[in-house]
């Protein structure tokens, strides 16, 4: 954390996703602390796992092979 101290949070929830962690690993990682920590911690945490924040639905931006979209 010391070393990305210019990093901010995401802007949106739709930024978390599977292409934006891949991109790089390590900014994805300082990024989300940094969502969790400007969103209140602990408490933001509770409030995903009661359901009461709503997380956006990622749209896979271009076409797909079977077998390459999670579970839904």
């Amino acid at each position: 954390l010391a070393m990305h101290t210019d990093v901010p949070p995401f802007d949106d929830l739709i930024q978390v996703n599977e292409f934006t962690s891949r991109m790089n690993p390590e900014l994805f990682a300082v990024a989300v602390y940094e969502t969790y920590l400007s969103r209140s911690g602990a408490q933001f945490l509770e409030e995903i796992l009661r359901a009461e924040v709503e997380l956006p639905q990622f749209v896979y931006p271009f076409p797909v092979l079977p077998g390459q979209v999670p579970a839904q």
